[in-house]
């Protein structure tokens, strides 16, 4: 959109929020704004290539960070100032993350046993990410030994894994 155009129209007629995750582990918001839809795809479909190259990866839909409190020397909080309504758990010797691959990709992995259900829990890549280090076994990360922290759904059961630790 020109400097022309946005005094003329305002607000942008289309507007794109998505978020992503650096190298580093920082999420990010990006909003890009257009005049016209098919344009501000256009832009976007740039934009991630550009991203990608950076090594800047999606963050997954409901996984947008939620704000947190600033410590007193500004630096980042801890895991469990940062869930703070997470459960911890100590992970036995049974417990692991079972990766799933989409063509290839990682697509998000199923974290059991996790106290309070029967169910696998979902873990995002950005979690798996933490612990890609450990040693795997086929697509199965054991957690042995690990602390994992969960959050709860609206019925009050496990919904998904928010943090690993050692």
């Amino acid at each position: 959109m020109t400097k022309e155009e946005a005094k003329v129209l305002g607000e942008a007629p289309a507007s794109l929020n998505f978020y992503g995750v650096s190298k580093k582990g920082w999420n990010l918001q990006f909003t890009l704004r257009d005049a016209d839809e098919f344009a501000l795809l256009e832009r976007f479909a740039e934009f991630t290539k550009h991203l990608e190259e950076k090594g800047v990866t999606p963050k997954q839909v409901g996984q947008q960070p939620k704000t947190q409190p600033a410590t007193a020397d500004n630096s980042a909080p801890a895991p469990q100032q940062a869930q703070q309504d997470a459960e911890w758990f100590n992970c036995d010797a049974s417990c692991g993350i079972d990766l799933v691959y989409e063509k290839g990709e990682l697509k998000y992995g199923n974290c059991e046993p996790v106290p309070g259900t029967k169910y696998p829990v979902r873990v995002w890549p950005e979690v798996i990410k933490t612990v890609a280090h450990l040693e795997q076994e086929g697509g199965w990360i054991p957690l042995g030994g690990c602390r994992a922290a969960f959050v709860k759904n609206e019925k009050g059961y496990p919904n998904k894994i928010v943090a690993i630790e050692e």
